[in-house]
């Protein structure tokens, strides 16, 4: 599935597919660590950004997020693991998004909620992209971003639960 008729056009989340999508048709397979270059990536979808690695076979560990991804999230989530800061009902829904964009070597889009102590339910609409590290071929990061939906606090689902999800075409 052609995932960029599902995102909305000129939001951060299209910006970082479109991204991706070049490293991908530049090489025909799945990025590396190294092809995420700081000065390449467009300025503007910086604080969207997240990368979170497996670790340990079962564990997801945030590496980068940006100021506005942190803001959404209502911590500063690097160097912690996806498992310690979801809920327990959720973190098996969401890590299942992560594992099956790395194991099925395909992007990932989703909207849910963001269920932040103090805070009005956020739905959010996200992206999860394979990569591979520098020198296995095994994808073990996601490059992603996430993004709040306008005005979208008195619709949110108050459970946390996943609204939407569609999985790009896998990548060899």
């Amino acid at each position: 599935m052609d995932l960029t008729a599902h995102v909305p056009p000129g939001s951060s989340i299209a910006a970082v597919l479109e991204f991706w999508s070049a490293l991908v048709n530049r090489d025909g397979g799945l990025p590396r660590h190294r092809d995420l270059d700081p000065l390449a990536i467009p300025p503007s979808i910086l604080p969207d950004l997240s990368l979170y690695e497996r670790v340990d076979g079962n564990r997801l560990l945030c590496r980068l997020a940006g100021g506005r991804f942190v803001a959404a999230l209502g911590y500063e989530p690097r160097g912690q693991y996806l498992d310690q800061r979801l809920q327990p009902a959720s973190y098996p829904h969401r890590a299942r998004l992560f594992f099956d964009c790395l194991d099925e070597r395909r992007p990932v889009f989703y909207r849910g909620v963001v269920v932040v102590d103090g805070r009005d339910h956020q739905s959010f609409r996200r992206i999860l992209l394979p990569v591979l590290a520098n020198e296995d071929e095994v994808p073990q990061l996601v490059f992603g971003a996430m993004e709040l939906e306008p005005n979208s606090s008195k619709d949110a689902d108050k459970a946390g639960r996943i609204v939407t999800v569609l999985k790009g075409d896998p990548v060899p």
